[in-house]
């Protein structure tokens, strides 16, 4: 897992120092973990998830390339139900501070679904999601915030809160002085 998190690094540093003569550029990575809630006709469930997002810019836009992935958790066992999606989602940024910040996400995805439950069916399907980082920046380039997700499907409706750290490639100098 720390490979693939500093591999994704470098190759969002590398892009963005071949892109600052372009428009498009990345503007962000964030990491999270967190835990998510299901819910169909018959039942609910939940368990643990982990999140990863890469963000461009274009000019006041946001084009977001996102992976999450969730599992029951098994006390006993192992885990009973598991969900993986990837999405690509259009969003803004809102600056309400200097130091805090919130961007908001809609777009279309691939869900995934495992289960050995009887009532919860395996499969695949286009999704909507839907997503809201808050973010409180610790210096110019890294922050700690909030990711909360919906996911509407036509399997299951899933709902998350995660924990994410969040690394801004194009922060401006003075970010917490002003």
């Amino acid at each position: 897992m720390k490979i693939s998190i500093f591999t994704t690094f470098y190759i969002a540093l590398f892009f963005n120092a071949n892109a600052q003569n372009n428009k498009l550029k990345i503007q962000n990575i964030n990491f999270g973990f967190g835990g998510f809630s299901i819910k169909n006709n018959y039942s609910e469930g939940g368990g643990a998830m982990l999140i990863g997002d890469i963000t461009t810019s274009y000019n006041n836009n946001l084009i977001d390339l996102s992976f999450i992935s969730g599992a029951e958790i098994g006390i006993i066992g192992q885990s009973n139900y598991s969900f993986i999606e990837l999405s690509l989602l259009y969003g803004r940024e809102f600056k309400l501070k200097k130091w805090f910040a919130f961007e908001t996400f809609a777009g279309i995805g691939y869900y995934n679904q495992t289960s050995d439950i009887i009532y919860i069916s395996n499969g695949s399907t286009f999704s909507m999601p839907l997503k809201i980082n808050s973010k409180f920046y610790l210096n110019k380039n890294f922050g700690l915030g909030l990711n909360t997700n919906y996911i509407n499907n036509e399997i299951n409706d899933n709902f998350s809160v995660n924990l994410i750290f969040h690394y801004n490639f194009n922060a401006t100098k003075n970010l917490l002085h002003n």
